[in-house]
């Protein structure tokens, strides 16, 4: 698999390992997101301003969106990259969000998880027990999905 290139990219100077708050990049192709609430009650997740070239080829203006397909064994799930339009920041966020079969896949693959995530107590399990992997397949239009429980 060759690395994808774009001015972007090399205007943020990204050197690999690379880790911002639950997200970590090993090279151009490869990361993996530490699931959190909203992964498996919001279907999807902010993606860092640094992080952005990974799922990004060029820039984004608010409000835009660009569709992608998570691939996990073979089954497509629609997915999207979108920056918000909120004018109050100066840096608007920018979102990784999926469809609800992508969200019961979480629910399925991780039950114990979702169902601590879905109630409002507070729970015991360390953040890091959840992890979505996703590997570049096809330029920023696919990534195949996959996942690990740490024990």
């Amino acid at each position: 698999m060759l690395a994808v290139e774009n001015t972007y990219r090399r205007k943020f100077m990204l050197s690999f390992p690379i880790s911002v708050a639950s997200w970590h990049l090993d090279n151009e192709n490869y990361g993996y997101k530490v699931l959190d609430k909203s992964c498996f009650l919001n279907r999807g997740t902010a993606v860092p301003i640094k992080l952005r070239p990974f799922f990004i080829d060029g820039e984004m203006t608010r409000g835009e969106r660009r569709d992608l397909t998570l691939t996990y064994k073979g089954k497509k799930y629609k997915a999207c990259i979108k920056m918000l339009t909120d004018k109050a920041l100066l840096k608007p966020r920018t979102h990784l969000l999926w469809q609800p079969d992508f969200m019961e896949l979480l629910a399925v693959t991780y039950p114990a998880y979702y169902k601590i995530m879905k109630s409002k107590e507070r729970h015991e399990r360390k953040p890091s027990d959840a992890i979505l992997r996703v590997t570049r397949i096809n330029g920023f239009t696919e990534y195949a999905a996959s996942f690990k429980e740490n024990k």
